[in-house]
């Protein structure tokens, strides 16, 4: 933080403040934190060095090729990772880091799961996410796939609790929601937010979280906003290896916002992945192999 000097007798801090407390009162009525800002930040980070994953190998090579078989209609891979070779994420690829103000941030590689590429997310008391904005038929998917794997885990990992909003791998879906269809209370906080952050503010995502304590289905509230909806898809079991997921996009949108949108869903706007153990600390590696929308 910047310190300011005696002799200026405390005109530049109260300016700061007045303007620090302006950001607070508009984050706080759209939900905008720093826990919260994976989804609305964009940065570019350096990634690091290359590594071959043995630890994960054993089930990952066939199986990567069964959930991208598994797809339905006409599908449209996410900057697949399958593509890039191990080293640094290839930013041809289309996903950019997106770093959170005053948290340390993650590191991410493509690394080797037998003779697959896949994403590897490392945290240890961090956070941070990778964007992938979508265009043209990607907008318009209904359905999402993908597969991934962690080994190891947050401190504590509590789905609606802000001292444990902490989990091993996530993966966003935002949605280009239109204003006219939140309430009116938080459509103010999201105009008042893009006034400031920037268009990029979404009005709606869903969020689904790697918790294997949580019931399956399991759908709460982002404890930071309630323009984000958590879902816990299937079970899963932390070091069994890769856990294939496919989910309907339209049906979770549904679930989550039915009530507010009403029938349909509308357009994708970006896909965004991340781990963090910024709020509790821990160690954990999050892989991700390649995302798919489909029809």
């Amino acid at each position: 933080m910047k310190q300011t000097h005696p002799s200026d007798g405390g005109r530049q801090s109260a300016g700061q403040g007045d303007r620090a407390g302006q950001r607070e009162r508009v984050a706080s009525a759209v939900g905008l934190t720093a826990r919260s800002g994976v989804v609305f930040h964009e940065r570019r980070h350096a990634l690091a060095r290359i590594v071959h994953i043995t630890t994960i190998a054993g089930c990952a090579g066939a199986g990567l090729s069964r959930g991208m078989a598994a797809t339905r209609g006409t599908s449209y891979p996410v900057g697949p990772f399958s593509r890039q070779a191990p080293g640094p994420l290839d930013d041809g690829g289309g996903w950019q880091h997106q770093p959170l103000r005053n948290v340390r941030p993650n590191s991410a590689e493509v690394v080797l799961a037998g003779s697959t590429p896949v994403l590897r997310i490392h945290s240890n008391a961090s956070a941070s996410g990778w964007s992938h904005s979508l265009t043209g038929g990607l907008r318009r998917a209904r359905h999402l796939h993908w597969r991934w794997a962690v080994r190891g885990a947050p401190v504590r990992s509590e789905p609606g609790v802000r001292a444990g909003d902490d989990f091993a791998a996530r993966l966003y879906a935002i949605f280009d929601y239109p204003l006219g269809k939140v309430p009116w209370s938080a459509r103010l906080g999201i105009r008042l937010a893009r006034t400031l952050y920037g268009e990029s503010v979404p009005a709606a995502a869903l969020c689904y979280i790697w918790h294997p304590n949580s019931v399956p289905e399991t759908l709460v509230e982002s404890p930071f906003t309630s323009r984000v909806r958590m879902i816990v898809p299937g079970a899963q079991s932390e070091g069994q290896g890769w856990h294939d997921v496919s989910r309907d996009l339209q049906a979770d949108f549904g679930r989550a916002f039915g009530d507010e949108y009403g029938p349909g869903m509308p357009e994708l706007q970006a896909i965004v992945i991340s781990a963090d153990t910024d709020q509790s600390g821990g160690l954990v590696d999050a892989f991700f192999g390649d995302i798919v929308l489909s029809d």
